[in-house]
């Protein structure tokens, strides 16, 4: 059984359950915080329970939201491409929208329970924690996102005992090839990473030209893993792959590739149509 929610092809979450038990620790957290009172001693008083049914909702609706922003901004930038960006993103719709969510949930619970949020003292007490609560939220589900990233690479790796496949081996089933580190790896059909001993030059000259195509400086792609393009930053384009290359890595045409590329793709298409 997975223990974690799959999303975007790759990045795994939290499952609701998990979420909900971490939710309603946080909502008691927020009710007894700056109370005098022991916990069996919160039991017993009967305003705590709809103290904290109150929180409890409240604390869902912020912590799925900072979710649904992180997915979004995972789909915004896959594979944490423009990670500095990717950050800038997360600190303003992530934390600021977020709090300004939280201040609004507050100010209306207060007003159903006639008073107002500032005579409540929200902003001396429950303020601080809501915020530090969103950001430690925020934090970590970046951080998740970066880990499985971060294992994503490693498992695309092939250990240096392996031998470098040969080319004429594996040249109808190479798919992509790419920098890693110090050296190559090639990507082929099945989805099995294997060094690729040749330089991009040395590689050239052998790839049929109709099917291969040096996207960039160091990046060779094979046109039948390619299902489109969309514009990218800086004028040049990220190409949309079709399995086993969809949660690899992020390929960018540059933006002195751009003309010559969408001239190739499109008779491609042209001759495919």
């Amino acid at each position: 059984m997975r223990s974690m929610v799959l999303n975007n092809n790759w990045i795994l979450y939290p499952p609701i359950y998990y979420r909900v038990l971490f939710y309603l620790f946080c909502a008691h957290f927020m009710v007894s915080y700056g109370e005098a009172e022991s916990l069996f001693e919160l039991l017993s008083l009967p305003y705590y329970y709809p103290a904290l049914m109150g929180s409890f909702i409240i604390t869902v609706i912020i912590a799925e939201y900072i979710l649904a922003i992180t997915k979004y901004l995972d789909r915004m930038f896959p594979q944490f491409y423009g990670l500095g960006k990717r950050i800038v993103y997360q600190i303003l719709w992530g934390i600021f929208s977020t709090i300004l969510v939280a201040i609004t949930m507050a100010a209306l619970y207060f007003w159903m329970r006639r008073t107002d949020i500032i005579s409540a003292g929200y902003f001396r007490y429950d303020f601080t924690v809501v915020s530090g609560f969103i950001i430690f939220l925020n934090t970590l589900y970046l951080a998740i996102g970066l880990v499985q990233y971060r294992n994503l690479q490693l498992k695309t790796r092939t250990p240096n005992k392996e031998k470098p496949k040969a080319f004429a081996d594996a040249n109808e089933n190479i798919v992509a090839i790419y920098p890693v580190e110090r050296g190559f790896v090639a990507i082929l059909k099945s989805g099995e990473s294997v060094i690729w001993s040749k330089t991009i030059e040395q590689t050239l000259k052998e790839l049929p030209e109709e099917e291969y195509f040096l996207i960039n400086r160091s990046d060779i792609i094979h046109k039948s893993i390619i299902a489109g393009y969309q514009p990218g930053d800086s004028r040049r384009l990220k190409l949309i792959l079709k399995e086993p290359l969809t949660s690899r890595k992020v390929f960018m045409v540059s933006q002195r590739k751009v003309v010559s590329f969408k001239r190739w793709y499109k008779e491609d298409l042209a001759n495919n149509g």
